[in-house]
């Protein structure tokens, strides 16, 4: 893991963190680059690139739109939340 430094995305500051992963045919992605949020601590991307030589983009994985305290409940949880039975 290193730490890549400060960036901007959507005109909020990230923190830019590289993930090196070992050589392994099970793993698609060698590099992962995250994008966490610096006031409230959350991953808003997460970049995978592959083992080329001149590494390729394969997964993007991108939040937004974050709220936080919406007023869930518990009740919001459950399986009748989502008109699904329990067992």
């Amino acid at each position: 893991t290193e730490f890549v430094g400060v960036g901007e995305m959507d005109g909020r500051e990230v923190l830019i963190i590289n993930r090196f992963l070992p050589d392994r045919p099970d793993y698609e992605a060698a590099t992962t680059t995250i994008y966490i949020d610096t006031e409230y601590l959350v991953p808003v991307m997460i970049e995978g690139y592959d083992w080329s030589a001149e590494p390729n983009l394969v997964a993007r994985y991108v939040f937004s739109d974050i709220q936080f305290n919406v007023g869930l409940g518990d009740e919001d949880f459950t399986a009748a939340a989502y008109g699904m039975q329990e067992k």
